[in-house]
């Protein structure tokens, strides 16, 4: 995981940690901080046996750099990569999610609709964005800069969020 300290990777460990104790299976909880360098130590203890599977909940290494990795014990991905055929993916549909959640703040009237995210790179960013775009487009509503909040990881993040939309 990224952060530990964070709501979702929180409660996707927990979930996890519940999951591996029914089965008996023991979790090293590895923190990267997005580094590269954290998450190949990660990659490199799975090559060097010292765990059998690793699950990323979130990454920064491309797939490349990941792929020599996958001979040495299963890789789980938290995110839709169903065209890599060497990882297991467990994801949430976040285009549909997004689109779903649109449309329901738009059928209730709302015009002026942006959103919060993590970061912008990513799967799961990019799939978010993508439908935030196509939603603009479908209901010809302008995209403005001031509505995408971006690195906000944070509760605290969260009240910065909420004191720039009333200052616009």
């Amino acid at each position: 995981v990224p952060f530990a300290n964070n709501p979702y990777f929180g409660l996707l460990v927990e979930g996890i940690t519940k999951m591996a104790y029914q089965h008996q299976y023991h979790i090293v909880l590895i923190q990267t901080n997005y580094e590269k360098e954290r998450e190949l130590e990660a990659l490199n203890m799975l090559k060097h046996k010292q765990i059998d599977g690793i699950i990323i909940c979130s990454r920064i290494l491309d797939w490349n750099t990941i792929k020599p990795y996958a001979g040495y014990g299963p890789l789980v991905v938290c995110e839709k990569a169903t065209d890599i055929d060497y990882v297991q993916s467990v994801y949430v549909d976040h285009y549909q999610s997004f689109t779903s959640a649109l449309h329901y703040l738009y059928d209730k009237g709302h015009r002026q609709i942006g959103y919060c995210i993590g970061r912008e790179t990513g799967s799961n960013s990019y799939y978010r964005a993508k439908a935030y775009q196509n939603f603009l487009k479908e209901k010809d509503l302008p995209f403005l800069d001031e509505f995408v909040f971006t690195e906000n990881d944070y509760f605290e993040d969260g009240k910065k969020v909420v004191k720039m939309i009333i200052s616009q």
